[in-house]
């Protein structure tokens, strides 16, 4: 009795899985799989899925507690500790948004980092040639949660193994 119970949860489980997902093509023909454990929609061109959501196309991966994507304008809006995994880096934010065609993000108080140092600000920009802007940050080499070195900026432009201006 046990086991056939099991066997009907993970029939369930797997099947509301599959129902949970939504596939949606970008222009440059890569699909964009939305899951999560709560609602997902589709809507005039835009998907919205909340709790739990995972956002998957090419290298990149979000985490979040809610989002949106617009197949339109190619824009993934999502809020509630987000995560933007991309190209070997993470970002984590109370909000942000990805362009997946031109893989720009913008992120409302974030982290990250860019090896050797740790980045926080306020607000991230990142840009279509792979620098990146933030604002209000504070950078620092040492990686604890009240560092001993930090350093203050308004305004920092970021190009990896390059400069900081």
């Amino acid at each position: 009795m046990r086991i056939q119970t099991a066997g009907t949860f993970l029939m369930l489980f797997f099947a509301a899985v599959i129902c949970g997902a939504a596939e949606l093509d970008t222009p440059k023909d890569q699909p964009v799989e939305i899951t999560s454990t709560g609602e997902t929609r589709y809507e005039n061109g835009i998907a919205f899925a909340r709790d739990n959501v995972a956002i998957h196309f090419g290298d990149s991966d979000i985490y979040a507690d809610s989002a949106q994507y617009d197949s339109k304008t190619h824009l993934v809006s999502a809020a509630g500790n987000v995560r933007i995994y991309r190209g070997g880096k993470l970002y984590t934010a109370d909000h942000g948004s990805y362009n997946t065609e031109t893989k720009e993000i913008l992120a409302d108080d974030l982290r990250t980092s860019s090896d050797p140092y740790l980045v926080a600000g306020n607000s991230l920009e990142t840009f279509a040639d792979g620098h990146y802007q933030v604002q209000n940050g504070i950078f620092t080499t040492d990686d604890q949660a009240d560092p001993d070195f930090h350093f203050r900026a308004r305004k920092v432009r970021i190009y990896e193994n390059d400069r900081v201006i």
